[in-house]
């Protein structure tokens, strides 16, 4: 699913369903994360701090 398709299906961008899936996922003792600094790290880190 594209990201117009997935905008226009929901209303939501990609960011707000991942931000949706790691508060729906999240186990109860929270998740760990590992940060190298690299671009996908800083992508995960951000969203994990959004959610």
């Amino acid at each position: 699913m594209g990201l117009e398709q997935l905008t226009l299906e929901t209303g939501l961008n990609k960011v707000e369903v991942a931000i949706a899936l790691l508060k729906a996922w999240e186990p109860q003792e929270g998740y760990y994360l590992a940060f190298s600094g690299g671009k996908d790290s800083v992508a995960i880190y951000d969203l994990a701090v959004k959610a």
